[in-house]
């Protein structure tokens, strides 16, 4: 299959060209007229002989040439005959508008979008749709769009959008940035939307992508498409629907029930260092950000704002400081610079309230905005400028001596004029901003919302990062599984190179005697050892800080009583004996294994506390140990392992490795691995490891 067929076809043959306003066939028509194809455009309809001028063949064997892709307009009854007819031509590409496929979740379009794919196949033909509105290609000038648009072919290039819903992708390609391509995918089963991510991040003339994702069907191919944007420094901005937990499955691991969808994605964004949009207009203004600063991203993530009221100035230390940015002092240049230009009541400091004295003095607003380019200390510029409908003097004196600035200092940074107030801006406002490189953000809040992301894409490093899923090679979605013991649990963890407590199974209690004096000195753990009893302690099945052998006798009774108890049908395999580990920070180390993307890492605070308190991180195995340093730094608990209040620092490093330990491990056993908890996890003084002193495996059965 040759994406470029559709992406970037060399002619076209439209079918089912149409005179009736408002149908796909006349939009389609007319849109492929607009671009630069010219008589590389056929029409093909087989009672008519022209339309808007153009000759129209009855069939596509009739075609003069075999066009690179062919435009569907037709009925979904007609697309199987229309494909196969296209296929024998040895066409390439297709799009087709019609519904009535697997979108409408019977039998009969399942069936025929099954056959569709089938044809697709045999003839190796690249197919946009069923169920689409097309795609728009700016680059060559290519329309294959089935409804009305706005959009008109120029020179402004750079974005490649691409999502599951036309209508969707339809606004954005209104929104304003310059686009390359647009691809609506529908049902998207053949090239599907991760195939066009992939074209994108390959393809030279995209510098941003942006993408509204409902789901992933081949994540080979996105893990491609993510790594390549990583490695180019593409910014991937994604608006990822679908993020409510609805009746998920009830799981038998903390870590199951903890590793939902939508942070498995989060988890996988993280690592590929995806900027992630909240919503449509978050996605529109993220994706603007980047086209207008066209590379220049930011040295540092220390920020330097400048405002003309008290109010503001106060406001935006606020919302930066939630938002984790950072307002450093200025240096003595700025300094200088500010003192200059301000009233003696005034101080020098970030973010800096400039009062009323620079309103109407744009020599002196440009001065301290070449001050802040040249500073040292200064990654990003905010500038307060409230841009409404109307002209007016202070804003465009703001605006003027900005665009100086820019236009007179060597030095590249970031540079945003933020609006406290939403509201419609001023078009030559705008547009003088965008041609120097000055984003306009979003009003308010989300304005330092967005100045966040880009300070997190820009501090992004991937060459610190393991850019690969470890995603499965078999489907296990129709497998029961099978839970292990804690004993046969830790001993399967061993492999990983995972040091565990001593222990052993017994039966009766006159084995439990013989262990005991043998193998075991005090105090000990005796636990229930049975598959069936997955959480021991409500049943009963635990006893710990055993100082005898008398003591251990009496807990072997109790925990056999206790557990048959609670569970009657459970088979017991007997009681674990384990050696006591002396308590140290509790911390949980889980592997859930996703269908899609394979092993999902989750680390958090352990024992009780991690259904309660739920702090937990989440990412894809396989990783390095800096990814796994980069896991326990985003959870609450990190202080805790550093020392807090008096207390000495844990054995972080240790905890890194044996996470990267077990991703290795689960990255092996993608297949075969289904859950893993190893809770808690004793995690000691630095320099003193950690313990593994309980663990819950549960694997597909073959």
């Amino acid at each position: 299959m040759d994406i470029r067929k559709v992406m970037k076809p060399r002619s076209i043959a439209v079918v089912g060209v149409s005179d009736r306003k408002g149908s796909f066939g006349n939009y389609a028509a007319q849109n492929a007229l607009r671009g630069k194809l010219g008589e590389k455009v056929y029409f093909v309809h087989p009672k008519r002989q022209e339309l808007l001028g153009k000759k129209c063949y009855p069939c596509i064997s009739d075609l003069p040439e075999a066009v690179d892709c062919v435009v569907l307009c037709t009925p979904s009854s007609t697309i199987i005959p229309l494909m196969e007819e296209a296929g024998k031509k040895g066409i390439g590409g297709a799009v087709i508008f019609a519904s009535g496929f697997s979108e409408e979740r019977d039998e009969a379009g399942k069936k025929l979008e099954k056959r569709l794919i089938e044809v697709a196949k045999t003839y190796d033909m690249a197919v946009i749709g069923p169920n689409c509105l097309g795609l728009m290609n700016n680059v060559d000038q290519v329309m294959m769009w089935g409804l009305d648009t706005k959009f008109e072919f120029n020179d402004n290039t750079g974005v490649g959008v691409v999502g599951q819903s036309g209508f969707i992708i339809k606004h954005l390609s209104e929104a304003g940035f310059g686009m390359s391509y647009m691809a609506s995918t529908g049902n998207g089963n053949i090239v599907t939307i991760e195939d066009v991510l992939l074209f994108y991040a390959q393809e030279d003339a995209v510098s941003v992508i942006a993408v509204y994702l409902e789901g992933i069907k081949k994540p080979e191919i996105f893990e491609n498409a993510l790594k390549t944007a990583a490695e180019k420094r593409k910014p991937f901005i994604v608006l990822k629907s679908g993020r409510s937990k609805k009746g998920a499955a009830a799981t038998a691991s903390h870590t199951g029930n903890l590793a939902g969808d939508s942070a498995t994605y989060d988890a996988i964004f993280e690592k590929f260092g995806v900027v992630v949009a909240e919503d449509f207009a978050d996605l529109i203004a993220l994706t603007r950000m980047f086209t207008v600063l066209k590379g220049t991203l930011a040295e540092k993530g220390t920020l330097a704002s400048l405002n003309l009221s008290g109010g503001e100035t106060a406001v935006c230390a606020d919302i930066c400081e939630k938002y984790g940015l950072v307002h450093p002092d200025f240096d003595a240049n700025v300094k200088k610079a500010v003192m200059e230009l301000l009233p003696p009541f005034a101080t020098p400091n970030n973010p800096l309230d400039a009062t009323t004295a620079l309103m109407y003095n744009v020599e002196g607003n440009k001065k301290i905005v070449k001050a802040l380019l040249e500073s040292d200390e200064i990654g990003i510029i905010t500038l307060g400028i409230n841009i409404g409908l109307g002209k007016h003097l202070v804003v465009e004196n703001q605006i003027n001596a900005a665009c100086a600035a820019v236009e007179e200092s060597s030095n590249k940074k970031p540079i945003f004029a933020v609006s406290s107030f939403e509201g419609t801006r001023n078009r030559d406002y705008l547009e003088q901003l965008e041609r120097h490189g000055i984003v306009m953000p979003s009003g308010g809040e989300k304005a330092y919302r967005q100045i966040a992301q880009l300070v997190k894409f820009s501090q992004y490093d991937p060459s610190k990062r393991t850019l690969s899923f470890a995603y499965p090679s078999v489907d296990n979605a129709a497998k029961q599984t099978v839970a292990l013991s804690e004993y046969d649990s830790k001993e399967a963890i061993k492999e990983a190179g995972i040091t565990i407590p001593k222990q052993a199974v017994v039966t009766t209690k006159e084995e439990l005697k013989t262990v005991l004096e043998k193998e075991f000195s005090f105090p000990v753990v005796l636990k229930v050892s049975s598959a069936d009893i997955l959480h021991k302690t409500d049943a009963g099945g635990v006893k710990l800080s055993i100082q005898s052998q008398q003591e251990a006798l009496q807990a072997f009774d109790e925990i056999m009583v206790a557990c048959k108890n609670y569970m009657p049908d459970a088979v017991i395999d007997g009681v674990l004996v384990q050696e006591m580990a002396p308590k140290g920070i509790e911390i949980i180390i889980g592997i859930s294994n996703d269908a899609l993307f394979g092993p999902m890492v989750l680390v958090g605070l352990g024992g009780v506390f991690v259904e309660i308190f739920k702090d937990v991180a989440l990412y894809p195995a396989p990783m390095n140990k800096d990814e796994a340093l980069g896991m326990l730094k985003k959870l609450k608990a990190y202080k805790l392992l550093t020392g807090y209040r008096g207390s000495k620092p844990a054995d972080v490093d240790a905890l890194a490795e044996t996470i990267v330990k077990i991703s290795d491990y689960a990255a092996k056993h993608r297949d075969t691995l289904k859950e893993l908890d190893l809770n808690p996890v004793f995690v000691y003084e630095e320099g003193k490891g950690l313990s593994v002193v309980d663990a819950l495996l549960i694997q597909y059965q073959s």
